[in-house]
């Protein structure tokens, strides 16, 4: 949060939201915090990521349940398909949305 504060001080109109991506329902909120909070986006910039066990030079794939990869994927895949989908349905008629 200090970035935000910092970006504050010099006159940007600047928030952060957190949610867990990998939770569906978490994600609909979040946004629809950042529209109440700051209007429709214009830029939407989504850097979440997991991996579990099953990256890394000692990971084997063997060795994750189906559960862990699909947290992942919902995370990693399911998340950024959600955000990117309702950013894009909800910004104003003005051009395009920048994901």
């Amino acid at each position: 949060m200090a970035l935000v504060e910092e970006l504050r001080a010099t006159g940007v109109r600047v928030a952060a939201f957190q949610a867990d991506i990998a939770d569906f329902d978490a994600v609909r909120a979040m946004h629809a915090k950042i529209v109440e909070e700051l209007g429709h986006p214009d830029i939407l910039y989504s850097n979440a990521a997991m991996a579990g066990s099953m990256l890394g030079i000692k990971a084997k794939i063997e060795d994750a349940s189906i559960e862990e990869f699909e947290r992942c994927w919902r995370a990693n895949a399911g998340g950024a398909f959600l955000v990117s989908g309702h950013a894009s349905t909800t910004y104003p008629d003005t051009g395009t949305l920048t994901v």
